[in-house]
């Protein structure tokens, strides 16, 4: 955003926009590759870039106003960045607490075994212990794709176009 910043700058100061272009990317006026090449403080922006520079182009060849055009892409590319910081930790707190629970029945048996009790040999039995054993790892895999499936649906209506955010 500071190449974006650097240009609207630039333009505010009387250049022109190919002059600013010229100087900041290296071509008068702003490509996908140029632009990527100058600005590697964009990565988390790339996928809203194609709209800026066709903005960019628009501005110029109807004789807009670039700077404000500019303004408010780096308004809105700050505000999608803090959103995807923002859901990414949100998001922390459900896949820790997945992270926790998936360890709990191995801390479990290891307990067990430290107050001498024998829990691998019970649940190697052949009998109940060994179906609690099955129903036990089935649960604990279909919570594991639940929660994910809940994870990716939650990361999903947060991206711009869902229809949800």
């Amino acid at each position: 955003m500071r190449l974006l910043s650097t240009v609207a700058a630039g333009l505010r100061a009387g250049r022109s926009p190919q002059e600013v272009w010229l100087s900041t990317v290296g071509r008068p006026e702003p490509t996908l590759e140029a632009v990527s090449a100058a600005a590697p403080d964009l990565p988390a922006a790339m996928a809203q870039l194609p709209q800026v520079i066709a903005a960019c182009r628009v501005a110029t060849e109807l004789g807009a106003p670039l700077a404000p055009v500019l303004d408010r892409a780096i308004a809105t590319l700050e505000a999608e960045q803090e959103a995807a910081t923002e859901a990414a930790a949100a998001l922390a707190g459900p896949r820790q607490t997945v992270r926790l629970l998936s360890w709990l029945p191995l801390w479990g048996v290891l307990l067990g075994i430290l107050v001498g009790a024998s829990p691998v040999t019970v649940l190697l039995d052949g009998g109940v212990g060994s179906l609690c054993l099955l129903g036990g790892a089935g649960c604990a895999l279909a919570g594991r794709r639940w929660v994910r499936g809940l994870v990716a649906d939650a990361r999903a209506a947060g991206e711009p176009g869902s229809g949800d955010g």
